[in-house]
């Protein structure tokens, strides 16, 4: 830091005129105006010179002055609190007046100050300061900043302005802070005004040059700043995308790998305002498809969702293959939306905005996994219909047992005389579509034979769906048994519709619930299951069990047993 170059202290009154600091290496500093308390000024150098001149000298004009010269260990006024960090403000320039570097703030932190802090700094000035953090990115704290020279006469005329980021009105005095180690690199901000930043300020990389420049002349008010220097080491397992200077920032990735895991992370480093950065993801088959998780997903300041995240079903930001906006008012996790969604095909565009900029990353701490779909292989919903169909007539009532066709032998099924099982483990495969079981029983061979049939299953037996089970009001994924006691569908005797309980999208859960468990039993029933009687109208009874695709891996999905005689 400069304490070990501080040899004097000035002490100075000036209604008039202006008067001049120079040093070794530092151009000549002009201070004029009025002072209405005594003002401390600390020297770099022990070689300080000091000028008073007057184009009018009168009565009025007048300034005084002391000076105290002080060892650099006893100086610890200009440390202030930080004054035990001296070994961690960098290494002067040969040949400088206030040129630094600062190789690396790991473990811990570094400070730099201007010349004098925390007293008046000298006029003419233009500082550089190189930081490197070879472990991260550069992070710097505001923690002090009184930077301004306006042009005006004292206190009662000059009042002090807040910091701003605003160019324009950095026209004297100002600090500008380069995203690199040169002024050539992108700019990150210019900062003037008295008090504090609002944000950190984070580099993109291991380098940052601060620029620090007073204007010639000014007035003996303001102190300087005093910036805290961290490195910022980024534990969290992913890759964060990188943002270029105009905004715009791209990662494209190809996974090729079905079990292979991709973890991203937002911005960590500053981006301009109007920044969109795109994240694309592709898979190398087009029947695949790719899966968004979010792992992590909190909230630093509150935009209105002036940065937010979009997902999108495919390569391009076409808002009819919007999936979802998250921001701060739409949160996928503890919020109304989801944390996972999935692409319908090969594609998927995941796009980061921010309006406003930032000095210190996104206001929105996300992390996603991304992973490879492989569809899987289903089997024809028409085979495993026709494989669970079924014809039993008086003189055979035993059949065949019908094969699972994920397997490539069949799977037997216990049958006896006059009963038929349809278990859950005979369709637990993936399945294209809806499965259609139709039961016929034929006791034509009989004269004025008539069918009296039993069903042991889940299916309510006191509440029918009746005509819901037509329009399919119940969902596309209910278990519905339809009953058609003459052989003519258009009879007037329509079927009964039965429907298996479940509490997602049955509306009358609590009813079913109810007659589910009260239902009658027949010997070799399961507990909990109902039994359904029936005698046909005619000689033949026909029902159709028509069940989901996943009926079959369904936990809460139970055997139908038919029981039949003549």
């Amino acid at each position: 830091m400069f304490a070990h170059f501080e040899r004097q202290t000035f002490q100075s009154m000036l209604l008039f005129g202006f008067w001049v600091l120079d040093s070794l290496f530092c151009a000549a500093s002009y201070f004029c105006g009025e002072i209405d308390m005594p003002k401390n000024i600390i020297s770099e150098t022990p070689y300080v010179r000091i000028i008073f001149h007057s184009d009018s000298y009168s009565e009025d004009t007048h300034f005084q002055f002391s000076t105290e010269v002080q060892k650099q260990e006893e100086h610890w006024t200009k440390l202030g609190q930080f004054h035990k960090t001296r070994n961690r403000r960098g290494q002067l320039i040969p040949n400088t007046y206030c040129d630094k570097i600062i190789q690396d703030c790991s473990p811990g932190h570094c400070y730099i100050h201007s010349p004098g802090y925390p007293e008046i700094y000298p006029r003419n000035l233009k500082c550089r300061y190189l930081v490197k953090s070879p472990g991260g990115l550069i992070k710097l704290e505001i923690v002090d900043m009184d930077v301004d020279g306006e042009q005006c006469e004292g206190m009662l005329i000059c009042f002090p302005r807040p910091v701003t980021r605003n160019y324009n009105q950095c026209l004297y005095d100002s600090i500008k802070i380069y995203d690199g180690s040169t002024s050539k690199d992108p700019l990150i901000t210019t900062l003037c005004g008295r008090g504090r930043l609002s944000s950190n300020i984070i580099a993109s990389q291991p380098w940052m040059l601060i620029e620090f420049e007073s204007s010639p002349a000014g007035r003996l008010v303001d102190t300087g700043f005093q910036i805290k220097v961290e490195t910022d080491i980024i534990t969290d397992q992913g890759r964060s995308i990188e943002v270029s200077p105009d905004g715009s920032c791209v990662l494209q990735e190809t996974i090729t790998d079905s079990v292979d895991t991709n973890v991203f992370n937002n911005p960590r480093s500053w981006f301009p305002a109007n920044t969109t950065c795109s994240y694309i993801f592709t898979v190398p088959n087009p029947q695949d498809h790719i899966s968004i998780e979010f792992l992590s997903f909190t909230i630093e300041r509150i935009t209105l969702c002036e940065e937010n995240i979009r997902i999108f079903d495919g390569l391009e930001p076409d808002p009819f293959r919007l999936m979802n906006i998250l921001c701060d008012t739409n949160k996928p996790m503890g919020g109304a939306s989801e944390p996972l969604y999935t692409t319908t095909g090969p594609s998927l565009l995941v796009q980061f905005h921010s309006s406003t900029g930032s000095l210190d990353g996104s206001s929105i701490n996300y992390r996603f996994q991304v992973k490879r779909i492989v569809p899987e292989v289903k089997v024809s919903s028409e085979l495993v219909s026709s494989n669970c169909s079924r014809l039993f007539t008086a003189s055979d009532w035993s059949v065949k047992p019908f094969p699972n066709p994920s397997s490539s032998t069949s799977t037997s099924e216990q049958l006896n005389a006059g009963s038929f099982t349809i278990n859950p483990s005979d369709f637990a495969f993936p399945i294209n579509g809806k499965i259609h079981c139709n039961l016929t029983f034929d006791a034509s061979v009989l004269a004025h034979g008539r069918v009296n049939l039993s069903i042991v299953s889940a299916f309510n037996s006191a509440l029918t769906c009746g005509k819901y089970c037509d329009i399919g009001i119940l969902g596309a994924n209910q278990a519905k048994l339809l009953v058609h006691r003459a052989v003519d569908s258009t009879h007037f005797l329509s079927p009964l519709c039965y429907c298996e309980p479940t509490s997602r999208e049955f509306p009358f859960n609590f009813q079913t619930e109810f007659l589910y468990k009260q239902g009658s039993k027949v010997a070799g029933s399961a507990i909990g299951n109902d039994v359904i009687n029936f005698i046909s109208n005619s000689s033949i009874l026909r029902i159709n069990i028509n069940l989901p695709s996943d009926w079959g891996r369904r936990p809460e999905s139970k055997p139908i047993k038919t029981f039949g005689k003549v």
